[in-house]
């Protein structure tokens, strides 16, 4: 991804949720940008929860143990890997 079409993603987003870096081994390009609901384990880590059930989300086998309502909104950055 290039770096305009991420300022165009992160335009969209609200400028209020937390940027989470999705981990991989080495470096990898950027792939996607999604709006996503960070629970920290720890000052450093932490996991990724679908922000809103959609019935697209249901046909994937998505269900209400996948939301996180305590957790943060955020946008989510994730790799290639």
């Amino acid at each position: 991804m290039k770096v305009r079409e991420l300022m165009a993603q992160l335009y969209k987003a609200n400028p209020d949720d937390l940027v989470v870096v999705s981990e991989s081994d080495g470096a990898s390009p950027l792939y996607s940008v999604e709006e996503m609901v960070y629970e920290p384990d720890s000052t450093w880590f932490g996991y990724l929860h679908i922000r809103e059930l959609t019935d697209e989300l249901r046909a994937q086998r998505y269900s209400e143990e996948d939301l996180c309502p305590d957790g943060e909104d955020c946008v989510a950055l994730w790799p290639i890997n």
